[in-house]
């Protein structure tokens, strides 16, 4: 992907402030909005708010998805071969999240999270047929709750006060149209930037000379704690301490490779499997001016050292290991 570098800084500008301004045009309603990102904390708040009142519903004896499909197939309203597909694709799409959780290799990550885009796409397909059946199931009760919570939290009007102050005032509100509209355009807004256009940022000249300036003179990227930035703040400053390392390695990939993600990541790639072929856990590449080009333990993240903060790590290493075999 490419972006003008204007649009870079707009992004820029977005992602450091932590909002958005929108306008909404349509026949209920004529307005500029502020969305601004959930907090980590509100995130929180929000996956209680879902567990509290799914276990609420359970109680109350409505049925959950899994039921709810059972009881359609049972009658007739889910074809046998629908019903199964669905246990299917649920059970694959359980399985590659396990394999993308435990997963180090960041292009395994992104292939993982295109299956489970295609596979969660297929089962949205499928129950959208049924979509007024699930509307009275537990979790989408509870996924109401959570939903107006953050929405509440996040939709401003633009002199950023909540544009509904309650509750009682949201669920009042007949404008329908408006509602969904500002709910779809917040929630996609809420999920974050891609990783492609994260990754674009990471590297692109704009945000470089603000990363750099902030790692060399100490000065915090962000405000407030790293614990409160959401997750276009956390998202950015991995893949900037990523591409750092890349462009700060002694036989660092040409520019077309690094601006590439697929051929950057086989770079990676392949400075992983020479640490992998290693008898022991730790790999040593030496240029011809002695230097430490690589260093990196198979449980630590890539990282690149000088030769004497290599040589003082394994004298440490090796103290351990004569104090633990006494």
């Amino acid at each position: 992907m490419k972006l003008a570098d204007q649009e870079v800084k707009h992004r820029i500008g977005e992602i450091i402030g932590g909002k958005r301004l929108f306008h909404l045009q349509c026949s209920e309603l004529n307005d500029l909005f502020i969305f601004t990102m959930p907090s980590p904390q509100a995130k929180l708040k929000a996956d209680l708010i879902y567990d509290a009142t799914f276990m609420q519903a359970v109680e109350r004896e409505i049925p959950t998805r899994r039921e709810m499909e059972r009881m359609q197939h049972e009658a007739g309203v889910i074809s046998s071969k629908d019903f199964k597909r669905i246990q299917s694709l649920e059970e694959s799409v359980k399985t590659l999240k396990l394999m993308r959780s435990r997963s180090r290799s960041q292009k395994q990550v992104t292939e993982l999270e295109m299956r489970i885009t295609v596979k969660e796409n297929l089962l949205i397909q499928i129950r959208q047929q049924h979509e007024k059946y699930y509307y009275h199931t537990a979790e989408a009760k509870a996924e109401q709750e959570k939903t107006v919570y953050l929405i509440r939290l996040g939709i401003l009007s633009f002199d950023e006060k909540p544009y509904w102050s309650s509750l009682e005032e949201f669920k009042k509100d007949k404008r329908q149209l408006a509602q969904s509209i500002l709910i779809r355009e917040y929630l996609d807004f809420a999920r974050g930037y891609d990783t492609k256009t994260i990754r674009f940022i990471a590297r692109n000249k704009e945000w470089r000379i603000f990363w750099k300036a902030c790692t060399k003179t100490g000065s915090p990227l962000f405000e407030g704690p790293v614990t409160s930035w959401d997750i276009n703040k956390l998202l950015l400053t991995y893949w900037s301490d990523f591409y750092e390392s890349i462009m700060g390695h002694p036989n660092s990939p040409l520019e077309e490779v690094i601006n590439d993600d697929y051929k950057c990541d086989q770079w990676v790639e392949d400075q992983m499997r020479q640490v992998m072929s290693q008898d022991d856990g730790d790999i040593t590449q030496k240029s011809e001016g002695g230097k430490v080009k690589v260093t990196r333990h198979v449980n630590e993240p890539y990282r690149v050292v000088t030769q004497k903060e290599f040589d003082a790590e394994q004298a440490e290493k090796a103290k351990i290991q004569t104090r633990n075999s006494k």
